[in-house]
């Protein structure tokens, strides 16, 4: 380029003067009137609400089963031993029975003889059935039955737990579960 000519553009630009518009904002709110959308990336508020939803998402599934889980291992369990009565049928009242309960939740029931006789379950006792929290009902006849009502066995404070235990040939303990009587009505319901 010649000397002449770059003179005449150097003139040319500094004669030109750059004003900015007054605001975007006329045009913005144009564009959305149109209808028009970005062509690249995410409104910042998409963008926060494609990150954030995940995480709430995990909070509302993850705080209460946390919660339930700690009110589950803070409750303390009740170990409370029966002892003496005649449980199984056999006319010896030398059986007890142990109830270990998480509130209202019986984790575990066993009927045993008291061999020993020192009144409590001990290595020594023959455990007639042990149970987990839900009900084993055995395969004999059931030849007797001993229903024993009202008494606090899952700790709660009342006195309406029993318990019942049906009973086979031979002092074989058949069936043994925990029941709670309904304060406003007779029906019980078997834990």
């Amino acid at each position: 380029m010649s000397a002449d000519r770059q003179g005449e553009t150097d003139r040319l630009l500094a004669g030109i003067r750059f004003v900015p518009r007054a605001s975007l904002g006329p045009e913005i709110a144009g564009r959305v009137r149109r209808g028009e959308t970005s062509t690249g990336g995410f409104a910042p508020w998409r963008s926060a609400i494609r990150y954030w939803l995940p995480v709430a998402a995990a909070m509302v599934l993850t705080v209460p089963a946390g919660v339930l889980a700690w009110r589950g291992l803070a409750t303390p369990v009740l170990r409370g031993d029966h002892c003496c009565q005649d449980l199984d049928g056999g006319g010896n009242t030398d059986d007890g029975y142990v109830v270990e309960a998480r509130g209202r939740r019986i984790e575990r029931l066993t009927l045993y003889e008291d061999i020993d006789g020192d009144g409590r379950l001990s290595t020594a006792d023959r455990v007639r059935l042990a149970r987990g929290a839900t009900p084993v009902l055995a395969d004999d006849s059931v030849h007797s039955s001993i229903r024993i009502c009202c008494v606090d066995l899952d700790g709660e404070g009342p006195a309406d737990d029993g318990l019942l235990v049906l009973s086979g040939p031979g002092e074989h303990v058949v069936l043994a579960g925990i029941f709670e009587q309904r304060a406003r009505t007779s029906a019980a319901e078997l834990r």
